[in-house]
């Protein structure tokens, strides 16, 4: 067990970046910079089981970079891997660029990607009302025809099952038992559909946003933080979570 610590604290000594903290998401992280490209390197190797949303932020002399020119495997939904890559032309973003690393903060943000999920909610709450009221209805429904059937086969207003209640009022209560199980079934059904609809609307959004948002958020999936900041000695990077 011991090995599996001090491992990977020798590679990254030997790199001349220190871990000081270890995130659930990604792993053997490192930062380079290739002063004859002009650009910085950062490597890492996601190890969440689903699809990740990797933003990178770039401040230059304490200044944030507005959508800094970045490549490589960053974005709304990178997927699980090893030997991810992300690449920064410095001067693309500072056209005078000197070389001082030690000017530059890279972070990079590795969280969900979007979800859907009020969309999913809402049709589950539909499709349960009107399950629910479908049920309902359905069952006042068959106790009206039920009462119908009693109320046929007695058709003597004298008869003693009208004793405290007239055949007429009978009828009455029944018919709008039925009308009302009618309705309940009709708003369960309408229910049913919508819920239905929003499902498949939240479906297709997901199919159709593809790597844009994966359309997948899993709870308890808690962003995690890489921070990377040059120093005299080297690339310090920090990591957070």
């Amino acid at each position: 067990m011991l090995y599996k610590l001090i491992f990977p604290l020798l590679l990254l000594v030997a790199s001349s970046v220190s871990l000081t903290a270890q995130t659930k998401y990604m792993n053997r992280s490192n930062l380079t910079y290739d002063p004859n490209g002009k650009r910085f390197i950062y490597e890492y190797d996601l190890i969440s089981e689903k699809p990740s949303k990797v933003e990178v932020n770039i401040t230059y002399k304490g200044v944030p970079l507005t959508n800094p020119h970045v490549k490589g495997d960053v974005g709304s939904c990178v997927k699980k891997g090893t030997g991810k890559k992300i690449i920064w032309y410095c001067t693309q973003d500072i056209p005078n660029w000197a070389g001082v690393k030690e000017d530059v903060n890279f972070e990079v943000v590795a969280k969900p990607p979007k979800s859907y999920k009020g969309g999913k909610t809402l049709g589950v709450l539909f499709m349960l009302a009107g399950a629910g009221s479908a049920v309902q209805g359905y069952l006042m429904y068959d106790s009206a025809l039920a009462d119908y059937s009693v109320y046929k086969e007695n058709t003597n207003p004298s008869d003693a099952l009208w004793a405290n209640q007239s055949r007429s009022n009978y009828f009455t209560a029944t018919n709008t038992e039925y009308k009302n199980g009618q309705y309940l079934l009709a708003a369960g059904g309408s229910a049913l559909l919508i819920g239905s609809i929003l499902l498949i609307n939240k479906s297709k959004k997901a199919r159709k946003s593809g790597s844009k948002d994966c359309a997948y958020q899993s709870p308890g999936f808690a962003p995690s933080i890489v921070s990377v900041q040059a120093n005299p000695t080297g690339v310090g990077l920090k990591i957070a979570f």
